[in-house]
């Protein structure tokens, strides 16, 4: 008997050098070169975020259209593999006109160590264990309506300033440009349907502002506000102008609706993709959200 508990002590013992060997090798230390890695992205992100493109060059990126001229760029740095920046760049031609950028800490064992260098421009989680806030350069221009001419609509006032502020990442591309009301193998909500109803409260309050997110420069929101004014077309005596103008703009630019089936990205008409939608119920029932770009 004393000899086979030897044995599994020595068993035990075994077992957890080598799970400790393991953790080792997942979760490696945070050294003073990965901080300097991690403070010049920093750096540039603080003092010249206008040169974005000289941190991502380089990297794995993927573009996606949206429309009237402007196109969002996912990218991904990594310069260490301890801790990595995610992108969201919003482009008009080849310029930056803003972007969203996210840390992506791979061993939440080195959180503590990372933050000094990720402090100057990120914001604390406001939960334990999650990632820093995301960092905006330039949100406002790239949250800003469109030309109304450009969806051919007339030159309604502006709301407030306030609701302009409560609308303003929804507007923006960074709320997700997927088109659409559930996705994955759970069939949870997409993010941008899941970010409009948090606004959709303050929408169906003053349903004028469908006409605001017409002109917005991601396209899964326009494509949400022309469901939004179909699904409640009695609200609009103008509908069969909207139709063969706004409407038919939005569909145009970009002419392919990025959407989810399943887990695969698709691309679809936009006309049938929002009559489809219209048809059905979006609500949150406890599946989460789906956040992809």
């Amino acid at each position: 008997m004393t000899r086979v508990l030897c044995t599994r002590n020595a068993l035990l013992s075994l077992a957890l050098a080598l799970a400790g060997a393991a953790n080792a090798a997942v979760a490696p230390d945070w050294t003073p070169a990965d901080s300097l890695a991690a403070a010049r992205i920093v750096a540039v992100l603080a003092h010249h975020p206008e040169s974005i493109d000289s941190l991502t060059a380089g990297s794995i990126t993927r573009d996606h259209p949206l429309g009237f001229g402007r196109r969002l760029r996912e990218a991904w740095v990594n310069p260490a593999g301890k801790l990595g920046f995610a992108f969201k760049i919003v482009y008009a031609g080849t310029r930056p006109l803003g972007f969203e950028a996210r840390p992506v800490m791979n061993y939440g064992g080195l959180r503590d160590r990372q933050w000094p260098a990720l402090a100057p421009v990120f914001a604390r989680p406001k939960r334990d264990g999650a990632n820093p806030e995301p960092f905006h350069w330039n949100l406002a221009e790239a949250s800003a309506p469109l030309p109304a001419d450009s969806l051919l609509l007339p030159e309604d006032s502006l709301p407030s300033p306030a609701i302009r502020q409560a609308l303003a990442y929804y507007m923006s591309p960074y709320s997700g440009t997927l088109y659409g009301l559930r996705g994955g193998e759970a069939g949870q909500l997409l993010e941008n349907r899941d970010r409009f109803l948090d606004v959709g409260g303050i929408i169906a309050a003053d349903r004028k502002l469908a006409r605001y997110l017409l002109r917005s420069p991601n396209p899964a929101t326009r494509l949400t506000a022309v469901e939004f004014i179909i699904r409640n077309q009695a609200g609009y005596a103008d509908f069969d102008k909207l139709q063969g103008t706004a409407f038919r703009a939005a569909y145009a630019n970009p002419p392919k609706a990025a959407t989810l089936r399943g887990s695969s990205v698709s691309e679809e008409d936009p006309r049938k993709l929002v009559a489809e939608c219209a048809r059905q119920d979006a609500y949150r029932d406890g599946r989460g959200v789906l956040r992809m770009f």
